[in-house]
């Protein structure tokens, strides 16, 4: 279950760096902060969920920021990688298509709960990685479901022969075996670092060797509308740049940065970019002393990599619109402090000051200093998928379907969306959502061998980037291999491993007429204790489903004490309680596949009341932020701007008349290239106040205004 409450930025600053601040070391996870992220997250156009990758899964926020990669930023390794994984899937589809069907004790309890507790302890093993995105036990994990598709007697071929709906490629990062640094001094004496402790190479740079001068070059910004330039007056060409983290006086209110928010010069591509249009052969990060005096108030337990304060960034650190150019390094200030002694400088905490007395760059040559490194990355092609099996329907109904869903993916090692994000440790993901799965699993089992009995085509997904914001299920709902108009219903599993006091939640009861009696009768055989919730919306796949008029039903038993945390295992599953949910889930599935009526739509209302209102059954209180209502994506073509991926109804974007497709080209006059931008834009203005847009739509330039509200 996607935790829309977290920000994967590891942030410290006190700038708020995005939609929700610190966002994931603050917070108490729970649905209806779900509910005020995504809220949040809709309003400021934040890519949240979009069935389209083009500025892969999120904008870079601050320097900070770990976020999705797209393609690998067009790396030589990916090419020469490609035939290793045509290679690889030409020797999975075999393997597939060589897989037998097995006939299965379908009606014996015991030998269901065996299956469950076998699919369970693979899909939450360590050996699986947590099943965290871009790890190779990810796919694993779509492995083991497609055979498991295949053995049930599905039909695994739905696209294009396979039964893989890839929706991004990516690159899958290691640490290579070949890193090192050294920092040298005037008397040429190196100082040798160690990776992961004193330093971390980063996904934003390359592979390669560096042997350069280090200059120090502030924070590293260039700034002619604000007076203020690092790279003035010092040549840094071939030579590496040591450079603060964030910007000059960010707990000013009154900076000419923005105030207390990032301005766009905070950003790590920004800063990286300046570093390379200067000349620079490698650039080198290190904390501000405001992040670190921030961390060392949090008072985090150090353990042997992870000190209290002046953490190093996660090794996966790269702004989603940054092509890798150079080498770059984050270090931690003990190396650094050191350096600048022995070179009878300024320490770091002293030329931060002097900046923020009077803004005026510090930069200089360190004088005999110099980087020697070698950054190792090794990159390999990888891919985001959901996995689909098909069991077709008979006679006149036969062209309609009902889907089932439960998404596979989960945290890998923990980062932003884990409830213990300074814990690096493997997040197994038992109940979320190994337990939806191995239930899907059954319930294909189930189906499929009543494959005569159902009328319409039943259709398995098992969706990937649920966590990273359902990113695996609004892609198939744009891109459907069966018509929406005719899918009559979809249901979800997720977390549905806790059963407790005999209660299971149910959601979507209001979105088809026939639910609530349907839930009521088919419960009753199994003695489960329905809680029926009428909003389709909430934080897993089902609710892309329901956005687009499709009725839904998801599973849940409840959020517990180790929900995202790496405590979260095979042993605590309730196996008994997975069987039944998963026969009355197969009992649903059957009659809404069989019966000569499809259940009747409630068509939604406003879709941002429905989501406030629904989960929580009372509207939560909002902040004043200004509300734009769209899901963008940043383009190149046909133009430069933010396309609109989404308009979501009832906002200030649907009564300026904008549409899916349309690209925003400027706001008030400002050029947008980048979500970031149109969000700092968005933000800048009050509930009340008119936006706007020039707008390109085809081949047409059109001028509409927006009058942003908060929600």
């Amino acid at each position: 279950m996607v935790d829309r409450n977290s920000c994967p930025t590891g942030s410290g600053r006190h700038k708020q760096a995005s939609l929700g601040g610190p966002g994931a070391e603050a917070g108490i996870r729970c649905w209806g902060n779900f509910v005020l992220s995504l809220t949040l997250a809709m309003a400021m156009g934040l890519v949240w969920g979009a069935g389209s990758w083009e500025m892969s899964l999120a904008t870079a926020i601050a320097d900070d920021k770990v976020v999705a990669e797209g393609d690998g930023g067009g790396n030589a390794a990916a090419a020469e990688n490609a035939a290793a994984v045509e290679s690889a899937n030409a020797a999975l589809l075999a393997r597939l298509n060589n897989t037998n069907r097995l006939t299965y004790e379908l009606a014996d309890a015991a030998a269901i709960e065996r299956r469950l507790l076998s699919d369970l302890k693979y899909l939450a093993s360590d050996e699986l990685e947590g099943r965290g995105p871009r790890t190779r036990g990810l796919e694993r994990a779509a492995e083991h479901i497609a055979l498991e598709f295949r053995r049930a007697g599905l039909e695994i071929d739905a696209i294009d022969g396979q039964p893989f709906q890839q929706f991004q490629t990516y690159t899958l990062e290691r640490l290579g075996d070949k890193n090192q640094a050294a920092l040298s001094g005037p008397d040429g004496k190196r100082e040798n670092l160690t990776a992961l402790r004193d330093y971390v190479p980063l996904t934003a740079g390359t592979s390669g060797e560096v042997d350069a001068p280090l200059v120090f070059v502030g924070y590293g910004i260039t700034a002619p509308d604000l007076g203020y330039d690092d790279y003035a007056n010092i040549d840094v060409r071939g030579k590496a740049v040591l450079m603060l983290r964030h910007e000059p006086r960010q707990t000013d209110p009154q900076s000419v940065f923005d105030g207390l928010q990032n301005s766009k010069h905070a950003y790590m591509s920004r800063k990286i970019t300046n570093a390379v249009e200067h000349g620079a052969v490698a650039v080198v990060f290190c904390n501000d002393q405001v992040l670190v005096d921030k961390q060392a108030a949090e008072r985090r337990p150090a353990t042997d990599n992870v000190p209290a304060s002046d953490r190093l960034l996660n090794f996966r650190t790269r702004p989603s619109d940054l092509t890798p150019q150079v080498p770059v390094l984050h270090l931690r200030r003990p190396a650094l402090e050191k350096l600048l002694a022995d070179c009878q400088q300024k320490t770091l905490a002293e030329l931060e000051s002097a900046i923020d007395a009077d803004l005026k760059p510090q930069s200089f040559a360190i004088p005999g200093a110099r980087l020697v490194a070698t950054t190792h990355i090794e990159r390999h092609q990888g891919g985001l998928k959901n996995v689909i099996g098909v069991l077709p329907g008979a006679g006149a109904l036969a062209e309609e379907t009902v889907i089932v869903g439960a998404h596979y993916d989960h945290l890998g090692m923990g980062g932003g969306g884990s409830l213990a994000p300074w814990t690096v440790a493997i997040h197994n993901g038992a109940d979320d959502n190994g337990s939806g799965t191995t239930g899907l699993l059954e319930i294909a089992r189930q189906v499929a061998a009543r494959a005569g009995e159902t009328r319409r085509r039943v259709v398995f997904i098992a969706f990937s980037a649920e966590e990273m914001g359902l990113i695996g299920s609004q892609y198939y709902v744009r891109r459907p291999l069966f018509p929406l108009e005719k899918t009559v219903a979809m249901v979800n599993l997720d977390m549905v491993g806790r059963l407790r006091n005999e209660r299971v939640t149910i959601s979507g009861v209001g979105t088809a007429n026939e639910f609530s009696e349907m839930l009521t009768r088919l419960a009753a055989p199994y003695e489960l204790d329905v809680r029926k919730d009428p909003s389709g919306y909430g934080p897993s796949d089902h609710a892309s489903f329901h956005a687009r008029q499709v009725p839904v039903l998801h599973f849940f038993t409840g959020l517990h004490a180790d929900y995202h945390r790496p405590s979260d295992d095979f042993e605590k599953i309730n196996y008994e309680g997975v069987r039944r949910i998963a026969l009355m889930a197969t009992d649903v599935v059957l009659e809404l596949a069989q019966s000569e009526q499809p259940v009747t739509r409630r068509r939604a209302g406003n879709e941002l009341e429905d989501l406030l209102q629904g989960e929580l059954g009372n509207p939560l209180q909002l902040t004043s932020r200004p509300a734009l209502g769209v899901r963008l994506a940043a383009v190149t073509e046909p133009v430069a701007g933010v396309k609109v991926v989404e308009v979501l109804r009832g906002t200030p974007a649907e009564a300026a008349q904008l549409r899916e497709g349309d690209i925003i080209v400027s706001a008030n006059g400002t050029a947008v290239k980048t979500v970031e931008e149109m969000q700092a834009l968005v933000r800048g203005h009050k509930p009340g106040d008119d936006l706007k847009l020039s707008v390109r739509r085809g081949e047409i330039d059109l001028e509409t205004t927006a009058k942003l509200r908060s929600l």
